[in-house]
């Protein structure tokens, strides 16, 4: 056999090895990009989580937390994101009456994880915090609602 087989045959064996590591990079790509998860919400584990676990796990309308994320809220009202009336800062418009509703609702979500963790729950008890903190979230969204007629009515007209 001569030289040129011989050629032939490296070239073979370079192109499998060039095409077998390239296979087991993009694995190591894919099994690294599984591994880190992602930025959206995954159910159950990881990044979708926060301090109080899964955004699933949670019943509509309450969080485990102190009620983070209240519907009257935006991304524009000028807020702080860490909870509903802490670290309130001085610019934000918001009535001690306002602040005041929404610790009231922190101490009922707790009354109600509270009662959740007894061995027998009261039902009518349960209702009534339940019905108690949306009576405040309706008086909440009620005076968010009449706050933003107030600053679209305030707005200048635009000019064209």
């Amino acid at each position: 056999m001569g030289t040129g087989y011989r050629k032939r045959r490296e070239l073979r064996s370079m192109k499998k090895a060039i095409i077998t590591l390239s296979v087991i990079g993009v694995l190591i790509v894919a099994v690294a990009a599984f591994a880190h998860g992602g930025y959206g919400n995954r159910a159950f584990t990881g990044r979708g989580c926060d301090e109080y676990g899964s955004k699933q796990m949670r019943g509509t309308g309450y969080s485990i937390g102190p009620g983070y994320g209240h519907m009257w809220r935006s991304g524009t009202d000028g807020l702080p994101r860490s909870g509903p009336g802490h670290h309130l800062n001085q610019r934000s418009n918001i009535p001690s009456e306002m602040v005041a509703k929404m610790k009231e609702i922190e101490k009922l979500h707790l009354q109600m994880r509270m009662e959740f963790i007894e061995e027998s729950p009261d039902r009518e008890k349960l209702m009534e915090l339940h019905n108690r903190i949306q009576d405040l979230r309706r008086e909440m969204a009620d005076w968010y609602f009449r706050e933003s007629l107030e600053r679209i009515a305030n707005k200048p007209a635009k000019v064209q």
